[in-house]
């Protein structure tokens, strides 16, 4: 289960339409860079360890949730 710094940051990451940078992670959480930097591999290893059809990833220089690759195809005919 994910700390609140990490659930902020994971919410942030899900509604976001734009990447995120780690600057605008810290102004908006009002944590630092290393810790915001913990909560993101916190985040990683939780959807990872989970089975999760999403994933972490960096991105024009910012952070984003985003499909996983490896889940295939399904639900994309869809959109």
């Amino acid at each position: 289960m994910l700390d609140q710094l990490a659930r902020q940051i994971e919410a942030l990451l899900i509604a976001s339409e734009e990447p995120l940078d780690m600057g605008r992670i810290c102004e908006i959480t009002g944590c630092g860079t290393e810790s915001a930097e913990q909560a993101i591999g916190r985040i990683e290893e939780e959807l990872a360890a989970g089975g999760h059809s999403v994933q972490v990833v960096q991105l024009a220089g910012g952070y984003r949730i985003v499909t996983d690759p490896g889940a295939g195809p399904c639900g994309l005919p869809a959109f």
